[in-house]
C-alpha cells in the first residue's frame, strides 16, 4: 500500500465540547460527537457513530488524540483455553459502548483511517485479530473478509475480492440507474440542494415506488468501498473496480472521484464546496437520500455559524486533494 504523506494542519479544526460548531471532539474520550439540532434532545450526540465518525476525523486532521480514540474501542481479550490467542472487540464509542451491536461500517471507517493515515502495522495487528463474528449482532461480509484478507498482506484475498467486485458491483449499479430513471432521481448542484424536496418527492410515491426506493445499493457502500481501494496495491483489477464505480459516482462527490483516480477534478472545484453539516460523502444529492445533509438556516438560525468550525466534510476533501495532486 501507498502511504501518504501526513498532513497535520488544523484547517478549521478546533477541540473541546465548549466550542461553537455542529461537531465537537470530547478531549477526554478522544472522539468526535456531534451536537444535537434544537428539535433533538440534548443526548442526541451521534454516540452510536463515534468510531466511524472520529475515523472521518482523523483522515481529515491526522492528529495523535484521533488516533487513541479509535485504538480506545478495540478491547483485547484471550480465552484461557485457547492458549496465546487472542481477539479484538470492537466498539461504537471508547468505553465499551456499543460492543453487541458494532457494525461493519463502524470497523470500515476505523480501519482505512488508520491505512491512509500510515498507521499500517497497529491497523494489521487489530484486523488480524477481528473475528468473522463481529459483534454479537453483525457477522463480516464475504468480501469484507476478502478485503481484511488483502490488507494483511494476502494475495488471493486481494485478487478474490478485486474479482467479486467486478462481478457483482454492475448489477448492483446498473439496478441504481434503473430505479433513478423510475423514480426521477437526478443529482442537483449542491448549491440549490434542499432536502425537503426529496421528502416531497417520496410522498408522491406509490406502493411499488416505495418498494423500488427501498432497494437502492446505498452510497454509503460504495464510497466504503473507494477508501477499501486506496488500502490496498495499484493494479490492473483495482483500476477496472475503479471505473466501475465511476458509473455511480455523482458529479459533486469529490472524495469519490479522487479516490477512483479521477483526473478532472479542479481546484475550483474543492474551493466551491460548501460544508455540511452531515458526511456528504456517503451520500447523492439527487434527493434518494433521507438524511438531510445540509439544513436551512430557517431550520437553526445558527447553522451557518456553527459550520465555520471543524468542517469535516471539506477538510478532509482539502486534504485528499493535495495528497492526490502531487
Amino acid at each position: 500500500m501507498k502511504k501518504l504523506k501526513n498532513y497535520n494542519g488544523p484547517l478549521t479544526f478546533v477541540p473541546g465540547k465548549e466550542v461553537n460548531a455542529h461537531r465537537y471532539f470530547d478531549v477526554e474520550l478522544n472522539m468526535m460527537f456531534e451536537k444535537p439540532y434544537s428539535w433533538e434532545g440534548q443526548d442526541s450526540i451521534g454516540i452510536g457513530d463515534a468510531l466511524i465518525r472520529t475515523g472521518r476525523a482523523y483522515i481529515a486532521w491526522g492528529r495523535k488524540e484521533m488516533k487513541d480514540g479509535i485504538i480506545s474501542c478495540f478491547r483485547k481479550f484471550q480465552l484461557k483455553d485457547l492458549g496465546d490467542k487472542y481477539w479484538y472487540q470492537g466498539s461504537r464509542c471508547s468505553g465499551r459502548y456499543g460492543e453487541d451491536d458494532v457494525s461493519r461500517d463502524q470497523l470500515s471507517g476505523a480501519f482505512y483511517a488508520l491505512l491512509v493515515r500510515g498507521d499500517i502495522d497497529e491497523c494489521v495487528e487489530i484486523i488480524k485479530h477481528t473475528p468473522f463474528k463481529i459483534s454479537r449482532r453483525f457477522n463480516m461480509t464475504l468480501d469484507f473478509w476478502l478485503w481484511t484478507k488483502a490488507i494483511q498482506g494476502k494475495k488471493w484475498g486481494e485478487v478474490l475480492w478485486h474479482i467479486s467486485s467486478i462481478l457483482l458491483l454492475p448489477i448492483m449499479i446498473l439496478w441504481n440507474k434503473f430505479i433513478n430513471l423510475m423514480l426521477g432521481y437526478k443529482e442537483v448542484d449542491q448549491k440549490l440542494y434542499n432536502p425537503t424536496n426529496g421528502f416531497k418527492h417520496r410522498e408522491k410515491f406509490n406502493k411499488l415506488q416505495k418498494l423500488l426506493d427501498m432497494s437502492f445499493y446505498p452510497s454509503y457502500s460504495i464510497h466504503h468501498m473507494c477508501w477499501y481501494l486506496e488500502c490496498v496495491p495499484d493494479s490492473f483489477l483495482k483500476k477496472c473496480v475503479q471505473k466501475i464505480i465511476m458509473w455511480q459516482v455523482e458529479k459533486g462527490n469529490y472524495v469519490d472521484r479522487l479516490l477512483c483516480g479521477d483526473k478532472t477534478v479542479t481546484q475550483e472545484d474543492i474551493d466551491s464546496y460548501i460544508p455540511m453539516t452531515e458526511y456528504r460523502w456517503a451520500s447523492k444529492l439527487d434527493g434518494s437520500d433521507n438524511v438531510p445533509l445540509r439544513i436551512p438556516e430557517s431550520w437553526d438560525i445558527n447553522l451557518i455559524e456553527k459550520l465555520k468550525v471543524n468542517q469535516l466534510d471539506k477538510d478532509m476533501l482539502t486534504w485528499l486533494w493535495e495528497k492526490k495532486r502531487v
